[in-house]
């Protein structure tokens, strides 16, 4: 048997200083109104600026990643 959980989220823009969003590792994720430059920090500590589009279905590694930087708020499932 396996056990999963379905989130729906609101979170408002964030900056590094504030609580950061992660993705859990094993995620999977739609984000419903997309990211323009959003800054995300990989398991090996390195950061990158990323793009994501409307709609865009995102797969989480083994590994969590950290959402430092989000220009406007996001509602992903």
């Amino acid at each position: 048997m396996c056990a999963s959980r379905i989130a729906h989220c609101r979170l408002p823009p964030s900056q590094a200083h504030e609580l950061v969003p992660a993705s859990e590792p094993g995620a999977i994720a739609t984000g419903y109104n997309g990211q323009r430059q959003a800054v995300v920090q990989l398991a090996n500590g390195r950061t990158v600026a990323r793009t994501i589009p409307r709609g865009t279905i995102g797969l989480t590694g083994a590994e969590p990643i950290y959402w430092l930087r989000t220009q406007r708020s996001a509602e992903i499932l």
